[in-house]
């Protein structure tokens, strides 16, 4: 049979008595680097911003113009919005050097008004969630 020679014993695998929630996402990418772009910084601040109905294109817009000097302060690795799954979200993921760098940097940002982006009022933000990862030792990101 095709694929057979793929199959490894044990893979995947049965993880279905620990998983308690479960969400598919597809992504629209509007900047997106990837990881080059934030080689020698392996911290990693992913936001998930959802915003009330029709956002997104004011949001689109707000980060065009503020991209220049946000990105000259930390690399980009992406951005994009949802098209299936939970819809009117912004996603962007942003590298640093480490978790202080990070914090000077948002601070300094928001000092000199360069993030986070002005949205029009009917652009609200929902909801807001950041972590903060780091890729594993055995990662190529690192």
């Amino acid at each position: 049979m095709p694929g057979e020679g793929y199959k490894l014993e044990g893979w995947p695998p049965d993880i279905r008595e620990f998983v308690t929630d479960m969400e598919t996402k597809i992504l629209i990418p509007h900047r997106t680097r990837l990881f080059g772009a934030a080689r020698g910084r392996p911290v990693f601040e992913i936001s998930t911003f959802t915003y009330s109905l029709g956002s997104i294109p004011h949001v689109i817009k707000a980060w065009g113009e503020r991209m220049p000097e946000r990105t000259a302060m930390s690399p980009l690795v992406g951005a994009w919005r949802t098209e299936i799954g939970p819809l009117n979200q912004w996603i962007h993921i942003w590298g640093y050097k480490d978790a202080a760098e990070r914090m000077r940097i948002r601070e300094e940002s928001v000092k000199r008004g360069v993030w986070p982006p002005k949205l029009p009022a009917e652009a609200s933000i929902q909801r807001q969630e950041s972590i903060i990862v780091m890729p594993a030792s055995f990662s190529p990101v690192r």
